[in-house]
């Protein structure tokens, strides 16, 4: 398993799982979250800056089971870095985060294609 360290945490970190009620822009892998579908919402302030972060569920669903085996937790923007960091080690079990970090690229061309589709037709 890699070694991934933070050495510092939040010290506000709070998440929500929300119903889309307007388009987002998943800060994991960019796709658009339309309006009514299910996201996480993160608020956290680290150094005395206060972010806001959207995450669509299915990287949700990726960065909770890397920081469950990681032993660690992370605001959704890093969840790329993360990943990349992991992969480009090339430790042992890395092949299986490189798969989901392929799935997740690929998640988020299909999506982007879809939404340009969807904006011609209009």
């Amino acid at each position: 398993m890699c070694e991934i360290d933070f050495d510092e945490s939040c010290d506000v970190f709070v998440e929500k799982t929300q119903t889309a009620k307007k388009k987002h822009q998943c800060d994991s892998c960019g796709t658009m979250i339309v309006s009514g579908e299910k996201y996480l919402r993160n608020f956290n302030v680290f150094d005395g800056q206060a972010t806001s972060e959207k995450a669509c569920m299915p990287c949700v669903s990726l960065r909770d089971r890397f920081a469950k085996e990681h032993k660690t937790g992370f605001v959704p923007s890093y969840l790329p870095f993360a990943l990349d960091e992991c992969v480009d080690g090339g430790d042992e079990g890395a092949w299986k985060w490189a798969i989901a970090r392929h799935r997740m690229r690929k998640r988020a061309e299909r999506r982007a294609k879809t939404v340009i589709i969807e904006v011609r037709e209009l």
